[in-house]
């Protein structure tokens, strides 16, 4: 690919507003980082280079080709038939005889992808999502608890552990009502002791870069009171080419068993995307069996993307592989940063640093 100009997308882009600032400090950085990596230009307003925009979120394949976005080339991101197609509902198949499938809803997807996710339903009512529960308890052991999840919720948000029918009910009845008909909910077994595995690749300038590593948690003080656990950061493997097994831990050779089909499945429902990545929880059910699921796609710029952008920087030929960390440092938490690296985000409240840790020739 020809040199290009990086310009940080927001146009028809709602950020929200408790946000914003961090977002934009953020990705204009990761952008800048990005072009140096590649020799691009960044933000360059009078270049006669090609844009290639840099997207916080995934935009409709409408809103993409007016702004002359063609293919995945053009961007760092996903371009996508419906919004809806970007988050965790697609992921599970809906109940027979569904009160409401929504046009977005794809269930050829859906059944692609059903072994490499935990067993669970998407429900499109609250009628269907009642239906769910009583159809997941009866393919389910009795002692198996259900999560109940909200597609557009993040850092698990607006997720609960449903101890029965009524309390379904009771929290549609005040959490959800209306019900969110067309993004649905998720209703999918609980599991005990989680760790968050992700994995991903980008492609960007003829090269692919993938990804694997481990989440890290940290905990903020609630609004409500309290704490609340939160994304922390992550621990990455990064490589243009391969990455053998043996340097992966047994959860995370487990998603590089489920990417291959879950990455084919997408390439059908979301064929213009640049940039995607997929937590896979594991942990134990009620019994102590070990059980791991796919369970949250990423398709916009997301916590990882300091760390892989970062080890561009020192990927070619010779160099195949980076470890990089990133840590986000809340300063409610009072903790100095853990390391000196790139900051990607330097507000009064949070801190995002970022650094790598080596280089395998």
């Amino acid at each position: 690919m020809k040199p290009r100009n990086i310009i940080p997308f927001y146009e028809g882009v709602t950020l929200p507003p408790s946000h914003a600032e961090h977002i934009l400090q953020r990705n204009g950085r990761l952008a800048a980082s990005l072009a140096e990596a590649q020799g691009f230009s960044h933000d360059n307003p009078v270049s006669h280079l090609d844009p290639y925009h840099f997207l916080p979120t995934p935009i409709t394949q409408e809103q993409g080709e007016k702004h002359g976005m063609k293919s995945a080339d053009d961007f760092y991101g996903a371009m996508v038939d419906y919004l809806q197609h970007a988050d965790k509902g697609q992921l599970h198949e809906v109940v027979p005889d569904a009160e409401n499938i929504p046009a977005h809803y794809s269930a050829e997807f859906a059944r692609a992808v059903r072994e490499v996710v935990l067993p669970g339903y998407t429900a499109y009512s609250q009628e269907d999502a009642i239906k769910a529960y009583l159809k997941l308890k009866k393919e389910l052991s009795d002692k198996e608890k259900i999560r109940l999840k909200d597609p557009s919720a993040s850092d698990c948000d607006r997720q609960f552990v449903l101890e029965s029918e009524a309390h379904l009910r009771a929290i549609l009845d005040r959490i959800f009502h209306p019900f969110p008909f067309e993004n649905g909910l998720v209703l999918e077994q609980n599991l005990n002791d989680v760790s968050t595995i992700t994995g991903g690749k980008v492609r960007v300038n003829g090269s692919t870069y993938q990804f694997i590593g481990n989440q890290v948690e940290t905990s903020i003080p609630s609004p409500k009171g309290g704490r609340k656990t939160v994304y922390g950061g992550g621990d990455l493997l990064v490589t243009n080419s391969y990455i053998s097994q043996d340097m992966l831990t047994p959860s995370q050779q487990e998603l590089t068993l489920r990417l291959g089909r879950t990455y084919d499945a997408y390439s059908t429902l979301a064929p213009h995307v640049s940039r995607i990545s997929f937590d896979m929880v594991s942990g134990h059910d009620s019994h102590g069996n070990e059980a791991h699921g796919i369970t949250d796609p990423t398709m916009r710029v997301g916590g990882n993307d300091p760390s892989v952008i970062e080890s561009m920087h020192h990927l070619n030929d010779s160099n195949r592989i980076v470890k990089a960390q990133t840590r986000l440092v809340y300063t409610s938490t009072k903790k100095p940063l853990p390391f000196n690296g790139t900051l990607y985000l330097d507000m009064a409240d949070i801190k995002i640093v970022t650094r790598v840790i080596e280089v395998v020739e």
